[in-house]
């Protein structure tokens, strides 16, 4: 993308900036003129909170932009696909929300709020991930960042937000309808007594539809944003607004919620009795069905359901999923038995198409996943964003939960949606009981990183030996490169950051997985010599075990054995000569043999090691090295040829 600007992203962010501007005054003016306050308005709120908020996210990427030093191409693409996506969601929902007055605020579809709102939401996270990144001088760095697996994540769940918004086409029921989308079926609720008084069930609350998030998120929060020079803003503004208008809770709920809780069953059938609203929210903003599930009252849950409670409704509590999942999520697996004899199905999904599996194994409860997998889920469920939930509880650290799932059905070598191996996830995170219960249940153990790079080699990178040997002891191929290309025997003889007890360990089991004992550098020195360099007998001696050759020369023409003379290792010569290593057929670039710089050295141990080992004796070579050494001639024979002269010390 030579032909880049960053001047032609900057309109981009202007126009989601004055969508984002008029949508919100438009949205705060009707919500102080709506008759009543109610989920819908507290949707439309949070909605307009979110917009404002991934507004100031572009504002601060459109700065970043301008006092960018480097934008990679990888950056250039992410930023143009993102910032068009985001401007054409943008213009739609303004559009959409310029038709909203205080007669057909009753008629807003549930459905294309929570899904505009999970797209606003995740393009916050990855907006401010962009400017973060361009605050990085320099593009190799920039284009690591972006490779991350975070930042992967954030691109996957982006995309598949915005797609799920752009299949809600209005923000009105009726529009939809006409348009061929069916509003959800209510024909087939079980009747339940309600209080005329009180006002009916109104749509869901949005709430998170993306696992991976953190089990105590309770829905969107939209960051604070800078207070201008008066002190006012919009974002706290519209969030408090928004807070305002939530339904107070009805103290005759909390008394139910209360006996609920105690598990007073006489107190919540006479309270029942009295017509309390069965379906209302006390001070927690739990119904009292919530309620028995939070507090495991299985005989209030069950007078609760015989009464009428509604148990198909997501609820504000517990990721806005039905009670039968809440229950399932908290392990209380008697109270999910109750509903489920009700009707409700293991594999319903949320208005997104989410199969409420996702966000049960994100609870980590493995009671409750187990319950939904007995009766139907599917353990290769995926979330929206296309992420397996194995992939997630690998995640989460939970080798019980990824065994179970794996047990039944789940495949070990799915890859994650980043696409990488769930191999490879498990080992990012450390964790070694999940990377061992992948493996025992069939997980490739050759399996790749984002990257491209084994899991082995990874481990290798990151110096994880613990790692590196489970991988190698459920057979790991030792033969593989590094991300230069390299065999990964290579990278640990040269390492600096492994012990030396730990590399002899580590090579030998790379070797009896397959890696080249002859292996080269790309100066074209062999594995043999490097392990020569290390200092370490039983390193070089492990290698020619294994096959290495011991009179392969380097790339300068220069054997192992010559080497270990000439660096006067005496231990590395005699193994290399008990392993085959030719005594006169190695020489020096300037011709000299391996006796020959043992004599230069006047290392007599090392002469005798050669002799020993039919080192033929060359007399001129011999005096040309300049020994005078009585000893060193009379153990080279040529004390008889040449006897020493000496010249009498006068007195």
């Amino acid at each position: 993308m030579d032909s880049f600007s960053p001047a032609s992203l900057y309109p981009l962010c202007s126009a989601i900036t004055q969508h984002a501007v008029s949508s919100t005054a438009e949205a705060q003016s009707l919500l102080q003129s709506a008759p009543q306050s109610n989920q819908i308005t507290s949707q439309i709120a949070a909605l307009s909170a979110s917009f404002h908020a991934a507004s100031v996210q572009v504002t601060h990427l459109e700065h970043a932009l301008r006092n960018a030093a480097a934008i990679s191409a990888r950056m250039q693409s992410v930023l143009t696909e993102n910032l068009t996506s985001c401007n054409s969601l943008a213009a739609r929902l303004h559009k959409q929300m310029m038709r909203l007055h205080r007669e057909n605020l009753k008629d807003v579809d549930a459905r294309f709020v929570a899904a505009h709102l999970a797209a606003l939401t995740t393009y916050q996270g990855l907006f401010r991930h962009l400017s973060q990144t361009l605050s990085i001088h320099q593009r190799d760095a920039q284009d690591a960042n972006m490779t991350s697996l975070s930042a992967q994540q954030l691109i996957q769940q982006a995309a598949s937000a915005s797609q799920a918004a752009s299949q809600t086409t209005s923000i009105l029921l009726d529009d939809n309808v006409t348009q061929g989308c069916s509003p959800p079926a209510f024909n087939n609720l079980p009747h339940r007594p309600k209080n005329r008084d009180t006002p009916q069930d109104e749509p869901p609350p949005y709430a998170p539809t993306d696992p991976s998030s953190s089990n105590s998120h309770q829905g969107p929060t939209p960051p604070q944003t800078d207070a201008g020079p008066s002190g006012f803003s919009l974002g706290r503004t519209l969030k408090a607004f928004a807070h305002s208008l939530m339904p107070k809770p009805d103290p005759f709920v909390n008394a139910l919620c209360q006996a609920v809780t105690n598990g007073d069953i006489q107190q919540v059938t006479g309270l029942l009795s009295q017509g309390i609203n069965i379906d209302g929210k006390g001070e927690a903003g739990k119904t009292p069905l919530q309620c028995a599930i939070a507090a495991d009252q299985q005989d209030a849950a069950e007078v609760l359901l015989s009464a009428g409670a509604n148990y198909t409704s997501p609820g504000g509590w517990g990721h806005g999923m039905p009670p039968m999942f809440q229950a399932a999520a908290a392990g209380r697996v008697g109270i999910a038995r109750l509903i489920m004899a009700r009707g409700v199905q293991a594999t319903e999904t949320s208005i997104t198409g989410q199969p409420y599996l996702v966000d049960v194994v994100g609870s980590n409860n493995l009671d409750g996943v187990r319950f939904l997998l007995d009766h139907g889920a599917s353990p290769n469920s995926s979330s929206i964003s296309g992420r397996r939930v194995l992939a997630q509880a690998v995640a989460q650290s939970n080798p019980e939960l990824v065994e179970l799932l794996v047990k039944r059905g789940a495949s070990p070598n799915t890859p994650d949606m980043t696409g990488g191996s769930v191999l490879a996830v498990a080992a990012e995170k450390e964790d070694l009981r999940t990377v061992r219960t992948l493996l025992e249940n069939g997980a490739d153990v050759d399996g790749t990183t984002v990257y491209g790079a084994t899991v082995l080699v990874d481990a290798i990178a990151r110096n994880r030996l613990d790692l590196a040997r489970v991988l190698l002891e459920h057979g790991a191929s030792g033969a593989s490169d590094d991300v230069s290309g390299q065999p990964v025997i290579l990278a640990v003889l040269k390492s600096h950051r492994i012990q030396p007890g730990d590399k002899v360990d580590l090579v030998g089991r790379l070797l009896e997985n397959g890696a080249p004992p002859n292996a080269r550098d790309l100066a074209g020195t062999p594995a043999l010599c490097l392990a020569l360099d290390a200092a370490t007998p039983d390193l070089a001696r492990v290698l020619v075990e294994h096959g290495a050759d011991t009179n392969a020369a380097t790339g300068a023409g220069e054997p192992p054995l010559l080497y270990a003379v000439d660096k006067g290792h005496t231990t590395h010569a005699r193994m290399l000569l008990e392993h085959g290593a030719d005594a006169n057929g190695a020489q020096s670039a300037r011709g000299e043999t391996p006796l020959v710089q043992a004599v230069a050295r006047q290392d007599v141990e090392l002469v005798k090691l050669l002799l020993e080992h039919g080192a033929s004796v060359d007399v001129r070579a011999v005096e040309a090295a300049g020994t005078s050494r009585p000893d060193m001639l009379h153990i080279l024979g040529l004390d008889r040829v040449h006897p020493p002269t000496y010249q009498a010390s006068s007195s």
